[in-house]
């Protein structure tokens, strides 16, 4: 689907029934070209910056690439990025074979390369012992909803087909996703597909975008800010609210619900997906009110009211989350087997476990808040997943 035909999708993926909501408006002119020359920029900038980034890797060599990147016929212009743990030899591998995470980076559907994930991946590879493999699709808004997810759904098939290769490594008993902002998004999309929710046990949205039907302006005034805090987390503004029209209207078609189950969660059913959802959101991240509401739906817990903020006014204590506090965290069974588990990092932003240094290079402070909470972040989820 080409930015030319920006109609209501026909067909696609898979989804649980939509009740009749709000429909994406069609902006008015001018609001469309500012929309369309901000895409422009935001892709102008990303392709820049995969340009120069093997250059800058000479420059600044890092120790987290991937073990090997692999092409498939399924979707060629998307190469996949595959990290094994140090001392395995996948050349010749030996023993059992691996639990394997699914990667699925963010950027609005519109920006973001798997590249930029590459430490994270890396740590969480190393960490647990597993392979790790980050996805990429294409983007918005010259391939709108829902071509990412349908880009998604045809990579993760095709590598747990590949059984002279990549899934000869993996363990399918053992299989999970993990998206992060617009990567969490495709998560809940594509763990809603039947030949993806059969051949996977688990997945782990993080800060996703999973509520399309709530204004931004509602969004902004639910945003949780704190006193005290210094440097970027200070702003008085959410930094993704300025590219928030931009993003919507690259990615979702004129006319089409926007209380769909592969965009929002206020009517996903628990059924729709698999029985493990992990939920992880930023305290100060103007998307964590819809992610807080989805969360508490799929465990059959009272949904909170837009009256309601997350987390609490206080600061919290620096450099860890809050295990303790079920505002910032708790782990539900339902009697029909099913596991969710919430878990709100705080006085953190948007991305904190991913791009802070990008966010804010110069804030050391929030850059070492944001790493010691990216590391239990991942040692909580690869032991919530595994043991």
């Amino acid at each position: 689907m080409s930015a030319t035909t920006r109609t209501k999708a026909a067909g696609g993926p898979t989804s649980a029934s939509a009740t009749p909501g709000h429909f994406q408006p069609r902006l008015p002119l001018v609001k469309r070209m500012l929309c369309w020359l901000q895409a422009a920029i935001f892709t102008g900038l990303m392709g820049a910056l995969k340009t120069l980034k093997p250059v800058v890797d000479k420059i600044f060599p890092q120790s987290f690439h991937p073990t090997l990147i692999k092409n498939y016929k399924s979707r060629p212009g998307l190469p996949i990025r595959v990290f094994f743990p140090k001392g395995y030899d996948h050349k010749n591998p030996q023993g059992n074979p691996l639990p394997c995470l699914f990667s699925i980076h963010g950027g609005g559907f519109v920006v973001g390369i798997p590249d930029l994930n590459d430490d994270w991946n890396h740590h969480f590879c190393n960490t647990h012992s597993a392979i790790v493999i980050a996805l990429n699709y294409r983007k918005a808004p010259r391939h709108p909803f829902p071509t990412p997810i349908h880009d998604v759904t045809a990579l993760i098939t095709t590598v747990l087909d590949d059984h002279k290769d990549l899934a000869r490594h993996i363990d399918p008993n053992r299989v999970a996703v993990a998206g992060f902002s617009a990567g969490g998004s495709l998560t809940l999309a594509v763990a809603q597909q039947p030949q993806i929710r059969s051949r996977i046990q688990a997945i782990v949205p993080v800060y996703p975008a999973c509520d399309f039907a709530t204004p931004t302006d509602v969004k902004v005034r639910l945003r949780r800010y704190k006193e005290g805090l210094k440097g970027f987390r200070a702003r008085k503004s959410d930094f993704l609210v300025y590219m928030m029209a931009c993003f919507n209207w690259s990615y979702i078609p004129v006319g089409h619900d926007l209380t769909d189950p592969l965009l929002s969660g206020e009517v996903l059913p628990a059924s729709a997906l698999p029985k493990r959802v992990f939920i992880i959101a930023a305290e100060m991240d103007l998307l964590a009110h819809g992610a807080w509401r989805l969360a508490c739906r799929l465990a059959g817990k009272p949904v909170p009211g837009y009256d309601q903020e997350v987390g609490r006014p206080e600061l919290q204590p620096p450099h860890r989350l809050n295990l303790d506090d079920e505002a910032y965290h708790w782990l539900q069974k339902t009697k029909d087997g099913r596991e969710v588990r919430w878990l709100l990092a705080p006085d953190a932003v948007h991305a904190f476990d991913m791009e802070a240094k990008l966010l804010a290079p110069f804030d050391k402070v929030m850059k070492a808040d944001c790493r010691a909470k990216r590391d239990e972040e991942i040692e909580i989820i690869g032991k919530w997943l595994w043991g």
